[in-house]
C-alpha cells in the first residue's frame, strides 16, 4: 500500500507540473501573439 501511494503522490506530482507547463507555454504564446500583432 506503502509503495501504490507513492506512485499515486508521484503520478499526482507529474500531473500538477505538466498543466502547470502548459499553462506558461500557453501564456508564452498569447504575449507573443499581442506583440507580433501590436508590431
Amino acid at each position: 500500500m506503502i509503495i501504490l501511494f507513492s506512485i499515486e503522490a508521484v503520478g499526482l506530482q507529474y500531473i500538477i507540473y505538466l498543466h502547470y507547463g502548459f499553462v506558461l507555454i500557453s501564456r508564452i504564446i498569447r504575449d507573443r501573439r499581442v506583440s507580433l500583432s501590436v508590431i
